[in-house]
């Protein structure tokens, strides 16, 4: 994941593209499941960014980037919103 948002990167010479969301997203994922968090976090933030840009907010991709910037708030036990 890490060599495909560089390739985006390359490419398009932005993080706000549609691919590098979905990429950001995947790799982030992979970050989470590795209780490393913050990392992640930042990571879904990025992707949110990128997918809200070219999709819109309330696009199915954006709202599986919010779950999962759920998910780690609930893995670091922040329950308040």
């Amino acid at each position: 994941y890490r060599r495909a948002l560089q390739i985006v990167l390359d490419t398009y010479k932005t993080k706000e593209h549609y691919k590098y969301g979905v990429y950001g997203n995947n790799l982030a994922d992979c970050y989470r499941k590795r209780g490393l968090y913050a990392e992640a976090l930042a990571l879904y933030n990025e992707a949110q960014a990128a997918l809200t840009k070219t999709l819109g907010p309330a696009h199915s991709e954006v709202a599986d980037v919010l779950h999962n910037q759920g998910l780690v708030q609930h893995q670091l036990g922040h329950y308040t919103v």
